[in-house]
């Protein structure tokens, strides 16, 4: 579970972090100390951050003014409100919030609050991640879409690899990318991947490639680096 700390006092901050330490591993743990500068660290964290503990009180954009940007995305993060304040509670939570703790945060309270977040995000995830057929007729196995790391083509299938299991779907690849294009991105005329699964886009002797996060590298094709960087939010 990652998880994107947003404060812009420093000691607040290293605290939360040092909490964090004992709940998940350090390597999951992004801060950021202004709402422009998590906006980047969101954009740019893979995996994906599932739980952000946001500050209200913040110069120039404040952390409620963020939380009504973060509602608009097609998969936010659970947003979990920190301040010194109590009469923030309310506001915060009709504007969106999933959870709400006051400083200082106390590691047993900051643990229920992420449980409670991590229930919300499955949940979520059941009703954003949808199910999909292997074949075309809608036979054989169905898959979560954001399950799946990538999908090449061989001879004269589709070789689908997800999380767990690898399918062989009679499907071509351009009906696997024009079917999915949100979820799917074409990065080389033989392989597609998942947008979700994607750790890295790497530059090694010349040659681009991803890494997966089932541990997997593909090469990406010149030209389609650059509508990659630009799925990814990079120049």
């Amino acid at each position: 579970m990652t998880i994107l700390i947003v404060d812009d006092e420093p000691l607040a901050r290293d605290r939360l972090a040092a909490l964090l330490t004992d709940l998940v591993p350090a390597d999951q743990i992004i801060t950021a100390a202004s709402v422009p500068a998590a906006e980047a660290a969101l954009a740019q964290a893979r995996p994906p951050v599932e739980v952000v503990l946001l500050d209200i009180e913040m110069p120039g954009q404040t952390g409620l003014d963020w939380l009504q940007s973060l509602s608009q995305l097609t998969s936010p993060p659970a947003v979990i409100m920190t301040t010194a304040w109590a009469d923030y509670a309310l506001p915060a939570i009709q504007q969106g919030a999933d959870g709400y703790l006051l400083k200082p945060v106390k590691a047993d309270e900051l643990r229920t609050a992420l449980e409670r977040a991590q229930r919300q995000n499955r949940l979520q995830a059941r009703q954003l991640n949808p199910r999909v057929p292997i074949n075309a007729d809608g036979t054989g196995d169905h898959v979560a879409l954001d399950s799946i790391c990538c999908c090449t083509a061989e001879s004269r299938w589709v070789r689908v690899v997800t999380d767990e299991h690898e399918h062989v779907s009679d499907r071509p690849l351009k009906e696997w990318e024009e079917l999915y294009p949100q979820a799917l991105v074409r990065i080389h005329r033989a392989h597609l991947i998942g947008l979700a699964a994607l750790e890295s886009l790497q530059r090694e002797d010349g040659q681009y490639q991803v890494v997966l996060r089932n541990g997997d590298r593909l090469p990406v094709s010149r030209r389609h680096v650059r509508p990659l960087r630009q799925r990814l939010g990079n120049s």
